[in-house]
């Protein structure tokens, strides 16, 4: 239980003795398990500086019989009697909007990476994330739109301690754990239960308000505690544990998606596309730097089967991408590695018109071969060589056009495609359309049989 107010606020009825003890908060002990073959003279000669602490050591954790502890039992240790001060967490990546609060601070702060975080303190994200290092190795990666603080961070120079508690306020966090002695504990509390492992891969969420705790195993095993009932979930497992109940039976996660193309180069905006697997509700696609799974640079919740990238500058990434089920469990992941490259520069040949007349009919054709690369091709007509004023322009998919007129024509064809890209125009034609005699021919005919 979480007992930070002792420590702030003096009760008058209590006795000495107790407002001893509460000058410490339980955010500010480490918490040792009491193994077979301990004591408490052991314990305090190994990690503690305090004078009579052997003395003390008991009352302050309720033990009247110092000699018949059993295995197991947590001895709180303040942090202020130990030889060595806590190892701070390392703040290793941020991306996007994430902050921090020391213990007691009235204001947040701008986490930036390499920044060190102690015991009490609270980090905070928005749509942004933080890859977070415990002294032993273990990481944590505080997704979006989360809250978590550091209840207990018990990793000390020289001593071989290890003990961490993080509380979820909101969120969700993805965790490698360090494989641990026994004696080392890793714990994250939500309202509705409390997650505890040595050595694994794992993600804790809590959604609902807090009313709900969901957690999916990828590597090892964590115990999930609620209600005095505690629940074993094993590798490609999760569970939901709702708050105020004990944690559910574990439930086999989704299997990996299949993403629909194998290619790894990608012009923007790319368009990443997977197949529908039975049994998702929804996918989660993160995109993450190159080589490094746990830097989340941009996620894209989706229902449907393919998002856009087109916000990212160009280079490599990689991709991980959840099928999540309906009870909002995430399933193993899928991997793929991209690079976003620029679209190559597309130079597209002017056309070669040739003219063709039509036999028994008015007019000419003009025609040309298709340009590679080209989807539509835009014409220009004039009466004037050097094309000062133009009678025509207009845009035709067609590689051909019809010429009609008495006068002479000056025509120009240019090649356009995608993006806007347009080649040169083709060398102008001359239309010069034939001299109709007949026009001339039939009025005179009818003029000379007039006078005869």
């Amino acid at each position: 239980m979480h007992v930070t107010s002792w420590s702030r606020t003096t009760r008058g009825l209590a006795t000495a003795a107790l407002l001893l003890w509460s000058a410490f908060s339980a955010g500010q002990d480490w918490h040792y398990t009491f193994r077979s073959g301990d004591t408490l003279w052991d314990l305090c000669l190994t990690y503690t500086k305090q004078a009579n602490c052997w003395q003390q050591l008991g009352p302050y954790n309720n033990i009247s019989k110092d000699r018949q502890i059993p295995p197991g039992t947590v001895i709180r240790i303040p942090t202020s009697w130990l030889k060595n001060p806590p190892e701070p967490v390392i703040a290793t990546y941020v991306s996007g909007d994430a902050r921090f609060r020391l213990d007691d601070a009235s204001e947040d702060e701008i986490l930036l990476p390499g920044m060190k975080l102690d015991m009490g303190s609270t980090v905070t994200t928005g749509e942004g994330s933080a890859n977070l290092r415990f002294a032993d190795g273990s990481q944590l990666q505080l997704e979006p739109h989360s809250e978590l603080r550091f209840d207990v961070l018990s990793s000390f120079r020289n001593t071989g301690m290890v003990d961490s508690s993080v509380r979820l306020g909101r969120g969700a966090v993805k965790t490698r754990v360090m494989q641990r002695q026994p004696a080392h504990r890793f714990r994250i509390v939500t309202p509705a239960a409390v997650a505890a492992v040595r050595g694994t891969d794992y993600r804790v969420s809590t959604v609902a308000d807090g009313n709900r705790m969901q957690a999916e195993v990828l590597e090892g095993r964590i115990a999930v505690s609620a209600q005095g009932r505690r629940q074993l979930v094993d590798e490609g497992f999760g569970v939901v544990t709702r708050k105020g109940e004990a944690p559910e039976t574990p439930k086999k996660l989704l299997t990996p998606p299949v993403f629909s193309s194998k290619e790894r180069d990608f012009f923007l905006p790319a368009r990443i596309a997977w197949q529908n697997l039975p049994g998702a509700r929804s996918f989660q696609l993160d995109v993450m730097a190159s080589g490094q799974q746990d830097q989340l640079i941009q996620r894209y919740s989706v229902e449907g089967l393919a998002v856009f990238i087109d916000s990212l500058p160009l280079g490599c990434y990689g991709l991980r991408l959840n099928a999540i089920d309906v009870e909002g469990l995430h399933g193993l992941p899928a991997y793929q590695d991209i690079c976003l490259v620029e679209r190559p520069k597309i130079v597209l040949k002017p056309p070669v018109p040739e003219l063709k007349t039509k036999e028994d009919q008015d007019g000419a054709q003009m025609i040309w071969q298709q340009v590679e690369g080209a989807d539509s091709y835009r014409v220009q007509i004039s009466d004037q060589a050097d094309f000062s004023s133009i009678q025509q322009d207009y845009i035709t998919t067609q590689a051909r056009i019809e010429l009609l007129g008495d006068t002479t024509l000056y025509v120009r064809v240019q090649a356009t495609g995608d993006g806007a890209v347009s080649s040169a125009y083709s060398k102008p034609l001359e239309w010069v359309p034939e001299v109709s005699y007949w026009g001339i021919l039939v009025p005179i005919g009818v003029i000379l049989l007039g006078i005869l």
